[in-house]
């Protein structure tokens, strides 16, 4: 089990308009915040201002760390700390927005599993939400149900160096350049 904090964390574009909405991974860090002693990092080259506004009224600034990374080497070192990475997207509206959900797999879904960390994903993104489920490699759930995580969570703190593990085969079976190019 990892010594507490639980350190949770995001990469990537986050915003009020895009795919990734800064509204829905806060619901999600505020469940968490609720029910572990946790810790978070958003690593993004987004507007940081608008974030750390909605963080601050969330009332997660002390447990947040906003910062940007400057290539994969720096992501490589941010991510080591971290104990689960977070894929939040926002509901699908429409015939088109919808099938792309269906088939989403984030090349960042490929680094999260190479640093052994397991995944916690809304349903929306079917693409790495099957592939978490199939491997048992984290959590996924429904957005409005963010709740639905925190048993799950508990129970792969119960075993995390085997789930840890199984994230880092995972990542070499279906993300690895040479096997899958």
């Amino acid at each position: 089990i990892p010594t507490q904090p639980v350190r949770f964390c995001y990469l990537g574009q986050l915003d009020d308009k895009g795919w990734h909405r800064t509204e829905y991974l806060l619901k999600l860090f505020k469940t968490l915040s609720q029910n572990f002693d946790a810790q978070f990092l958003i690593v993004t080259q987004s507007n940081h201002d608008s974030i750390r506004t909605q963080v601050e009224e969330q009332g997660l600034s002390k447990n947040l760390v906003l910062t940007r990374a400057q290539d994969a080497d720096e992501v490589a070192k941010l991510l080591q700390p971290c104990h689960f990475a977070v894929m939040s997207y926002k509901p699908s509206i429409g015939h088109i927005e919808e099938a792309i959900a269906m088939t989403v797999v984030a090349s960042k879904s490929g680094e999260y599993l190479a640093a052994g960390l397991p995944m916690i994903c809304n349903r929306q993104l079917r693409g790495i939400a099957e592939l978490i489920e199939r491997y048992n490699i984290g959590v996924t759930y429904d957005i409005g149900d963010e709740s639905a995580v925190v048993e799950e969570v508990k129970n792969i703190l119960a075993y995390y160096k085997d789930i840890s593990d199984k994230c880092r085969e995972v990542a070499k079976n279906h993300f690895d350049l040479k096997n899958n190019v």
